[in-house]
């Protein structure tokens, strides 16, 4: 079994003297937490921590890898926090946990890097059997490879759980930023593989309220929509009620969209509207939506958010009480919710924080934060999971 325990701060002044940010951090948890034989640290944070001096003096306090992301906010078992710095230690004598950074990723060399990097962590784990994956990824906008990093990991591991998210920043999309031990990166994925006596249990939430009839998309490439039952993405809007100023799509909607894998099984994915080309009568969205897709343009509520949230603790609870026998105990929940759920609630920011501060099981630690694209599987087949990269969706994970 895992146990853990998690140290913050909001006092974004104290970005100041970053050095001893970390090592009150760091002082925090050993207070805390007695460390078994293996352990990690998860690290995320406000981009004005991610500097180095930050990320130096953390990495000097363990003598274990931490591996992390930029946040545009984070959640705790205390709720919401903004302008933070979160690190959560996990630790183990009966688990294991390998790290690794790929190197810099192309839309050449992904495949190959992640690959090597997957198996490079395996063989770090050694003799303790692999249970889940958890990924941090650099936003890389707009483009196929974003969307294929957790189908790869499924595949090369014969279907693990992938859980993580994109780093965040202040939504300008250029501060984002990876952290793997002391160094940070704008263009590597960082990966824990967890292993050993591990139950992952998870809750996957992200129902809209459906605004308009579902097509078929009849032309696409890439992350670009061309047309929908024959005609352009613009005309469809139309026929779905929109007939003037388009550009509040990008603003305000989201696209629900039925994927069929090659066998046939179908699943739904959340995806946001970058922007609209009226010349072209295009779409360009947040990743692929592919040929022969069904789509509906949808909106997301406050109401929306609060629903799946309290909807993926309550379930993730009962998960928990489901598996928690022959003297097992979870120890950490993850929790992943999207940038776009956080600027729906707007003022009301705190409010899905709170929903899983008030539903949580005592004595189970909380971490996670805001990204910019959430990994977590969508299906389930005899051999495992199938995960993939999502947008407007609430991640819950326990271990």
């Amino acid at each position: 079994m895992i146990r853990s325990a998690t140290a913050h701060t909001d006092n974004i002044d104290s970005a100041e003297d970053l050095a001893q940010v970390a090592k009150d951090l760091a002082r925090e948890i050993k207070k805390k937490l007695p460390l078994a034989q293996n352990s990690c640290g998860v690290l995320f944070c406000d981009i004005d921590f991610v500097e180095p001096d930050f990320v130096n003096a953390l990495a000097e306090e363990f003598p274990f890898p931490i591996i992390g992301a930029s946040s545009l906010a984070t959640i705790t078992a205390s709720g919401y926090h903004n302008f933070s710095a979160q690190l959560t230690v996990l630790t183990s004598d009966d688990c294991n946990f390998s790290t690794v950074a790929t190197n810099p990723l192309t839309a050449e060399n992904y495949r190959e890097e992640v690959s090597s990097s997957f198996y490079q962590a395996q063989e770090k784990l050694g003799d303790f059997p692999a249970k889940a994956i958890f990924l941090f990824s650099p936003l890389i906008p707009l483009t196929f490879e974003q969307s294929e990093f957790a189908p790869l990991l499924s595949e090369l591991s014969g279907g693990l759980p992938v859980f993580g998210g994109a780093a965040s920043d202040y939504m300008d999309f250029t501060h984002y930023k990876t952290i793997y031990n002391d160094q940070i990166y704008s263009d590597r994925l960082v990966i824990l593989l967890a292993g050993g006596d591990i139950r992952p249990v998870f809750s996957v939430n992200d129902q809209p309220s459906v605004t308009g009839a579902f097509g078929k998309v009849t032309q696409a490439e890439g992350c670009i929509i061309k047309t929908v039952d024959g005609q352009p993405f613009t005309e469809y809007c139309r026929s779905s009620g929109f007939k003037k100023n388009l550009d509040i799509i990008a603003r305000l909607y989201i696209i629900r969209a039925k994927y069929f894998d090659a066998d046939g099984r179908s699943y739904y994915i959340n995806r946001t509207v970058q922007s609209i080309d009226e010349e072209t009568g295009s779409a360009l969205c947040s990743a692929p939506i592919p040929d022969g897709a069904e789509i509906s343009l949808c909106v997301v509520t406050r109401s929306d958010i609060a629903a799946t949230a309290q909807n993926g603790i309550d379930d993730l609870n009962r998960q928990i009480a489901e598996n928690q026998t022959d003297g097992y105990q979870y120890s950490t929940i993850f929790a992943f919710s999207c940038a776009l759920r956080h600027m729906i609630l707007a003022h009301d920011a705190p409010r899905e924080g709170q929903i899983i501060k008030d539903s949580l099981i005592s004595g189970i630690e909380v971490t996670g934060f805001y990204t910019l694209g959430e990994f977590a599987p969508v299906f389930f087949l005899e051999n495992g999971e199938k995960s993939r990269f999502l947008n407007c969706t609430l991640v819950l994970c326990a271990i």
